[in-house]
């Protein structure tokens, strides 16, 4: 120290009533930060004497001002300091800081100064660095615990306002947690409310605190507990722990005592009532949380609040806890009534009734409760009268959820509003799930209690006319509404129809007939009514006079308006035809049934026919929209009734009604809707034979060939069909009606004529419709591109011969043109040829190419098939030259045809036709736009090009290994000349990725499918050139790219080079060439790729090149360097698995696995033992490191050469061994996914290589990861469940002789797994919890037990030890085996199995959900089988008597459906 040179002086220096000491000299913090860190400075007690002096400036200068240059308190160099002393000295222990610590806290208090600290954080700008957290948090790791047992209550309760206070303004960075400050705050924040629930706890005054609470620290709690909905969730698990702390203050006994009956004070009410008012809107989120913990408060106390005299039974209890949360319920509805935010009030409305359904806090008898519930459901009714208006949806739906939960808590509160409800929601616009959710509760409750005919009739009452006029529309918009509301959507109908036939009583459905048919006959003359008024009134003669006469006197009231009719019986009608097609008519007596029969036709006959000839009449008549409405609804009834086989509605149209029907389709004044159904009841017809086929299809093919050029989209809805004025939708829906539905009928009784029509119809507008569409949004609507795709992939259309024959004769005949070009003469640049193809319109012969694509090729017959692939080549010959010429700019053209060609050669298996040299030229000169990124369009003509290269090289190939090698090796020197020296001018980038990675494609195949002495010497020297002149062009640019110099960005986006590079030491290798040669360029490429220059956003395959690269290498290297080479591979693997994604991992394990197989013994064997000492030395190998050499593992293990058996199997034993005895493995989460991932990959893929000494690791793995735990990730992992249950149903399929030897350890981990089902009863304390908790596996968090699916899987898994199975062993067959099974074996450790199922049911403090036992059922009766009576009663009297009571009913079950041999 050059400044202070004693003790003395340092002392008095810290104690100058000056700062700095002597002018211009350094800070009082500086000299102390000096004097700490210089050693050789001795002052006595220097720690303490530091801490001493830090402490009492911070507290004595708290009250400074508020700036952080300013306040000793907010310069973080305080804080560093003090940290630094405190912690090096709890950690060097020289001297035990406690002994001089705690005499300073008792003369120098430290919670004034966290107050402080916390108060002049909070007044900060809110954008201030919270850095100063993490030495904070240092200093009160070490001060807190030996302050605070001498801290009051009343002064940790400050602690928390001040921290309140903060947290009220700024996030404490909780949001980042991962970062220092914001995990700083954490433990700040943890270690204040931790202190103060403990001191609450044992606080004798707590009336104190909770009245000081309410005053100063109410609000600021409400403001920090409020929780957004984007909030992590470390975030809101803080802000939890936030809200328990003030929960308890504000809900402990004593304030519940002294609170009076219902246990809520005044004191309180005026607090919400204040907070309301100021911070509205987080006090309404904080609402429903207070509601519940009040209530699990009033529940956990109840011994001690309510009286428990002999008297009384529980239930008397449980009846005052419901009544005194629902008060406070009611307190909670009352603030609701307060302006703010209308959405959120809604909101907070529904989390409150959720909170009173799942804590079951209504009671019927509880007047309060039944009017405050009531009043809230009236409110949801009163707020679904605008819900027409799109401006409401979002109201609309919180109101629905609030129903919802009224039915759920209990129906009969708002039963009797259903008749208010219904028409209110039928005219909502869009359902949405909170629709849907409420419809299916009502229609739930209806069908448990058997009262299917109530329902069904307030749904028709709900289109009466005086419910549709309440919405402010016209009628037509009113139709529009309703008809696509929920109550007739399609899935609301379709769950009705099921409810309807499933639980209408066979007492009840003679009545559902008659109702159902009142209803719809009034509806129908109701409108005949009106009708004939409107007309009489309008109409001539004396009739009309006598009306004038009259018209006076009749009011505006009573004339009902015909549309408003019609609209009523077309939306009441599909109601009740759904209704009667719907009656389960089997359950009734033969009298019964006929009886209804004859009540529909009686009523249905007469009125189809009347309305529709009226809907036909082509007289101008103001009524037209209402009768052709109604129309449109008659006929719907009729084709419903006809086509439904239980109604035996056989009612025939006559012909002079099919006749005005097929007029009234031709008129343009008939509504589309009408003439859909029109068209569908006249092709029902002709399928019964009833009408002539001609006339019906022609006319339906003539609307959509008429209107098909126009055609827009279709939502699928008939109803939608009325507001197209021009006829755009029509011909979609017809085209739906017939491809659908009538194509088979077309078959079978069309003319050729007609189906030739059709035929071009399909052909013709299909590639139109598909590029339109192409431009357009996407939507759900239906397009004539979508309904003619569906129908091609139909296999029903190609079987119809006629139909087909038709299309394929069509296609054949538009490609003809393609006839008159020679192919060879094209290719080869023939000028004649090329003007000819100049002259051809693309569009004409793109079309049936695209149709053929859909087309199966095994319906193709070999001459149509030979002739279209002759015309797809010149075709995509024609349009290569057009894009190269520029006059076609669009490659779909091209995509369409050579994807014909691929598909096509890919189905002969060989390439046949007459110039493949010349069409392998044309494919790899593909022009392509030079572009630095590609649109999808262009890489997937990429793709498919490189494919059929592929195709034709494979045959190039067959073909020279027979000795006719002159197409390949044209084909080589060809790729060999594009490797010259001017290579970039000669082919410029456009055609350079289709044939480079041609060049790899064929080298793959050569590489991968042959050997060097498979060809002759003349290939063998053209592949020698080939690979001399790839080295020469691409060995410059790798060495570039593995220049220091060139830097990682250089690197970026060099896969193409770098997936080059590694086929030229493929081939060398390939080539047998000399490897001494070849240059390492692997270790500076992955130094490269691991810079922090190099951009790791843009991830790509350049990883799977680089490690492709360094296999490579390892093949080539020498021995002596091979283990340097696997050690680079393997450390580049963990490297990139820190990195890529899933999709690209999956590559490199594809590379890993062929580059695998042909590794040398000695180099797999040296690879497999890195691996292993890798995992058993980690060193600073992180455990997600581990987790890939783990999956590393078993990925080679899978493609392991030939030769190393032994080799495998010891790594296997070795490395189960290792997991099973490293705790590690099991506990962390990304390792025991991979460990379980390993052990599943030997048993299922590998079971004959399982040796005996596998198992005893397996189990004692099995068994770690279902034992018990203290501690439990935040999500439950279903995967893990999952995983063990498939290892075991492999080892007891497959290798049942092993299994024999261990069947105890069988059982135990059978018994586990069951145990692992089990869920933890609701309203548990803290230490019952526990006690359950503890003895499930760490990887299921007890508030997310595992379901009906994993019971499933379990139960599956114990159905196999039934099952015959034969062993896979090496060298034995299934002849010399015989079929057997585990039942007989396990038959002894059934019972041990099945106790612990019983044992889980019998547990007072956990359950098994009904679901779960349901799909548990089949396991366990295999286990009843196996075991047999004998067994079972020697388990019985192991049992007490609930689990004697358990056994019981598992065996009358089990009894039910034991197979006893009688047929």
């Amino acid at each position: 120290m050059a400044v202070i040179q004693s003790a003395q002086a340092f002392i008095r220096a810290l104690k100058a009533p000056s700062d700095p000491p002597e002018a211009a000299g350094l800070p009082k913090i500086e000299i102390a930060r000096r004097a700490w860190v210089d050693s050789s400075f001795y002052v006595p007690n220097k720690a303490e004497a530091i801490v001493d002096w830090l402490l009492t400036r911070l507290l004595k200068d708290k009250s400074k001002e508020r700036r952080a240059d300013a306040n000793p308190i907010l310069d973080i160099r305080n804080w560093a300091l003090l940290s630094d002393i405190l912690v090096s000295s709890d950690s060097t222990n020289t001297r035990n800081v406690k002994a001089w610590l705690v005499p300073i806290l008792n003369r120098i208090p430290i919670a004034p100064i966290v107050i402080a600290f916390l108060n002049l954080l909070a007044a900060q700008p809110t954008d201030t660095n919270l850095a100063l957290f993490k030495p904070v948090s240092q200093c009160l790791a070490v001060i807190w615990p030996l302050s605070v047992p001498k801290f009051t209550p009343e002064t940790l309760l400050e602690c928390l306002g001040a921290l309140f206070t903060l947290a009220r303004t700024r996030e404490l960075s909780v949001s980042d947690p991962k970062t220092d400050a914001g995990q700083a705050a954490t433990r700040v924040v943890i270690s204040i409310v931790s202190s103060y629930r403990s001191s609450l706890a044992n606080s004798s005054n707590k009336k104190k605190l909770y009245t000081t609470f309410l005053q100063q620290h109410f609000r600021p709690w409400l403001q920090c507990i409020h929780l957004e909905a984007g909030n992590i969730t470390s975030d809101q698990g803080l802000k939890t722990e936030i809200f328990l702390v003030g929960s308890e203050t504000i809900f402990n006994l004593d304030i519940l005592r002294q609170a009076g009956e219902l246990h809520c004070d005044n004191g309180f009410k005026e607090a919400l009532s204040r907070a309301m008012s100021e911070v509205a809107r987080e006090t309404l989120s904080s609402l429903p949380r207070l509601f519940q913990a009040f209530t699990q408060a009033i529940r956990r106390h109840r011994g001690a609040l309510f009286s428990q005299g002999s008297h009384q039974a529980p239930a008397d209890t449980a009846k005052q806890v419901q009544a005194s949360s629902m008060a406070f319920f009611a307190l909670c509805d009352s603030l609701l009534a307060s302006p703010g935010d209308d959405l959120l009030v809604w909101q907070t409305r529904v989390d409150l009734l959720s909170a009173i359904e799942a804590e079951n806090l209504y009671n019927s008898g509880d007047d309060l409760a039944v009017d405050v519930l009531r009043q809230n459901g009236k409110l949801a009714v009163d707020a679904l009268k605008p819900a027409w208006q799109k401006e409401y949806a979002e109201r609309t739906q919180k109101a629905l959820d609030v129903l919802s939960a009224l039915v759920r808590i209990d129906y009969d509160l708002m039963a009797p509003t259903l008749p208010t409800i219904f028409p209110r929601l039928a005219m909502v616009p869009r359902g949405g799930s909170s629709m849907l959710t409420y419809l299916g509760l009502i229609l739930d409750h209806h069908a448990k209690i058997r009262a299917m005919l109530p329902l069904v009739v307030q749904l028709l009452d709900a289109f009466s006319v005086s419910h549709l006029q309440f919405v402010q529309e016209q009628p037509r918009a009113v139709y529009q509404l309703a008809s696509s509301g929920p109550l007739l959507s399609a899935t609301f109908l379709d769950r009705l129809a099921k409810a309807i036939h499933a639980y209408l009583t066979p007492g009840q459905l003679a009545e559902a007939a008659d109702v159902t048919l009142d209803k719809l006959k009034s509806a129908y003359d109701q409108f005949m009514k009106a009708e004939a008024k409107v007309e009489a009134d309008f109409g001539d003669g004396s009739r009309k006079k006598r009306k004038k006469d009259k018209r006076e006197s009749i009011s505006a009231a009573d004339q009902a308006d015909p549309e408003w009719t019609a609209v009523s019986f077309a939306l009441s009608s599909q109601i009740a035809v759904l209704c009667l097609t719907s009656l389960p008519l089997h359950t009734v007596f033969d009298d019964v049934r006929q009886g209804v029969l004859r009540a529909v036709h009686e009523v249905i006959s007469p009125v189809v026919p009347a309305a529709v000839t009226s809907a036909c009449r082509r007289d101008e008549r103001r009524l037209m929209w209402a009768a052709q409405l109604v129309g449109t609804a008659a006929l719907r009834v009729h084709y419903a009734l006809v086509t439904a086989r239980q109604m035996q509605f056989d009612s025939q149209l006559d012909e002079n009604l099919t006749s005005a029907m097929l007029d009234a389709v031709k008129s343009e004044e008939t509504l589309s809707e009408l003439s859909l159904e029109m068209l569908r009841t006249l092709l029902n017809e002709v399928d019964s034979g009833a009408c002539d086929s001609a006339d019906v299809f022609d006319s339906t093919v003539s609307q959509v060939e008429r209107r098909l050029q126009h055609a827009s989209s279709w939502s699928g809805r008939s109803h939608s069909l009325n507001v197209d004025a021009n006829f755009t939708q029509l011909p979609i829906a017809l085209l739906h009606l017939l491809f659908e539905r009538w194509l088979p009928l077309l078959d079978a009784h069309a003319s050729p004529e007609l189906l030739s029509r059709l035929a071009k119809l399909m052909l013709s507008s299909s590639p139109e419709v598909a590029a339109r569409d192409a431009t357009a949004e996407p939507h759900d609507d239906l397009t004539a591109s979508v309904i003619l795709t569906r129908a091609l992939h139909n296999a029903q259309l190609w079987e119809l011969h006629r139909l087909r024959d038709i299309l394929l004769a069509e296609a054949h005949s538009r490609t003809a043109i393609l006839d008159g070009i020679d192919l060879i003469k094209l290719l080869s640049g023939s000028k004649r040829a090329a003007k000819q193809a100049a002259t051809f319109d693309i569009s004409q012969f793109t079309g049936p190419f695209e149709f053929l694509l859909h087309a199966p090729s095994e319906y193709l017959l070999r001459g149509l098939r030979t002739d279209f692939l002759r015309r797809a080549l010149v075709a995509d010959a024609v349009i290569g030259n057009a894009l190269r010429s520029g006059a076609l700019s669009e490659i779909q053209p091209l995509l369409i045809a050579r994807e014909f060609v691929r598909r096509t050669l890919l189905y002969l298996g060989a390439v046949d036709h007459q110039a493949p040299k010349e069409y392998v030229q044309h494919l790899i000169t593909t022009p392509l736009a030079a572009s630095v990124s590609r649109s999808k369009l262009e890489q997937y003509l990429i793709d498919m090009t490189v494919d059929t290269v592929g195709l034709h090289a494979s045959s190039f190939l067959k073909s020279a290994k027979k000795g006719d090698d002159a197409l390949i090796v044209a084909l080589v020197d060809t790729f060999a000349e594009s490797f010259g020296l001017n290579d970039d001018a000669a082919n410029g980038p456009s055609s350079s990725p289709i044939r480079q990675r041609s060049l790899l494609r064929l080298l793959d195949i050569i590489m991968r499918d042959y050997s060097l002495g498979d060809f002759s010497e003349q290939f063998q020297v053209s592949l020698q050139r080939l690979h001399g002149r790839m080295t020469n062009t691409i060995l410059p640019q790798v060495q570039t790219l593995a220049d220091q110099d060139s830097g990682a960005h250089n690197v970026r986006g060099k896969t193409d080079t770098l997936d080059t590079w590694s086929h030229v030491l493929a081939l060398k290798r390939w080539l047998k060439s000399d490897a001494e040669a070849t240059p390492a360029f692997g270790g500076r490429l992955i130094a490269h790729l691991l810079s922090p220059a190099f951009p790791q956003q843009d991830v790509d395959t350049i990883y799977v090149a680089v490690l492709a690269v360094l296999l490579e290498e390892v093949h080539l290297s020498a021995l002596s360097d091979r283990s340097a080479r696997i050690d680079g591979v393997v450390a580049a693997y963990v490297t990139f698995s820190r990195i890529c994604s899933a999709e690209l991992l999956s590559t490199i394990h594809s590379h890993l696995s062929l580059a695998c197989k042909s590794l040398l013994p000695a180099d797999y064997g040296y690879i497999l033992d890195t691996i292993h000492d890798a995992l058993s030395k980690p060193g600073n190998l992180s455990e997600n490191d581990m987790a890939s050499l783990v999956r590393l593992s078993y990925v080679l293990a899978m493609s392991a050469p030939e030769g190393t058996l032994k080799v495998n199997q010891t790594h296997t034993v070795r490395c189960l061994n290792l997991f099973a005895h490293r705790k590690q493995f099991a506990t962390v989460l990304s390792l025991r996914r991979e460990v379980l991932e390993f052990v599943g990959r030997n048993t299922n893929d590998r079971p004959s290589f399982i040796r005996e000494t596998y198992l005893s690791s397996i189990w004692s793995l099995l068994g770690a990861f279902l034992a018990g735990s203290d501690s439990h990730d935040n999500t439950t992992d279903a995967t893990i469940f999952h995983q063990i249950v498939g290892a075991l149903s492999a080892l007891v399929r497959l290798r049942r002789d092993l299994v024999l030897l261990t069947l105890p350890q069988l059982g135990t981990v059978l018994r586990l797994l069951i145990l692992s089902l089990r869920s933890l009863r609701p309203h548990l304390g803290k230490r019952q919890s526990k006690l359950v908790s503890d003895t499930l596996p760490r990887w299921i968090e007890p508030g997310a037990p595992l379901g009906a699916e994993e019971s499933k899987a379990l139960a599956r898994l114990m159905t196999t030890l039934t099952t015959k199975t034969l062993v896979r062993t090496h060298g034995s067959s299934a002849q010399e085996q015989k079929p057997e099974s585990l039942a007989r074996p396990f038959s002894k450790h059934a019972a041990y199995v099945l106790t612990a199922y019983i044992h889980a049911m019998n547990d007072p403090l956990c359950f098994m959900p009904a679901p779960v036992r349901r799909e548990l059922q089949p396991g366990l009766f295999a286990l009843c089988d196996m075991m047999g009576e004998h067994d079972r009663d020697a388990m019985m009297v192991t049992l007490d008597t609930g689990g004697k009571a358990t056994m019981k009913a598992l065996w009358k079950e089990y009894e039910k459906q034991r197979y006893v041999g009688k047929g």
